[in-house]
């Protein structure tokens, strides 16, 4: 083991919910990383849209942070609640099979941000193309 047990205190013990920062930054070998407060970025989690510019975003992270404190206090956590509100903007795309695309994702992103002619825009246009490109598909798969 490259670490010396008695530098982690609550490693020892087991008591893990007990990990300082100042501990588990020891661990990690490094500052750990502070909450940036720009834009939201396309590996960013939906959970940070606490900080979006747009209302509708800020309230969409209201409502899943009350849905997964819901489950909390009930002591079994919803693993879907729990997935969606750690899941990175460009995960929308590969987790919503064919109806969403890369595009339409970055549009969400966008409106969220506050741009929200972009994101409309994004999301309308990368909605038909995503349309257009699943026929096509479906046609090459009946070939």
């Amino acid at each position: 083991m490259p670490y010396d047990i008695n530098d982690f205190p609550s490693y020892k013990t087991g008591k893990i919910t007990e990990v300082s920062d100042e501990e588990f930054a020891r661990l990690y070998g490094k500052e750990l990383p502070t909450e940036h407060k720009g834009e939201l970025q396309f590996n960013d989690a939906l959970c940070q849209m606490k900080n979006a510019k747009n209302i509708f975003a800020r309230r969409f992270y209201k409502r899943l942070k009350r849905d997964l404190d819901k489950t909390y206090e009930k002591g079994v956590p919803d693993l879907t609640i729990m997935f969606l509100y750690n899941m990175p903007f460009r995960a929308m795309s590969k987790m919503a099979g064919n109806n969403c695309s890369r595009e339409m994702a970055e549009g969400v992103l966008a409106f969220a941000n506050g741009h929200f002619f972009q994101g409309v825009h994004k999301f309308v246009g990368g909605y038909f193309r995503n349309a257009i490109d699943n026929k096509k598909y479906e046609k090459l798969l009946k070939k």
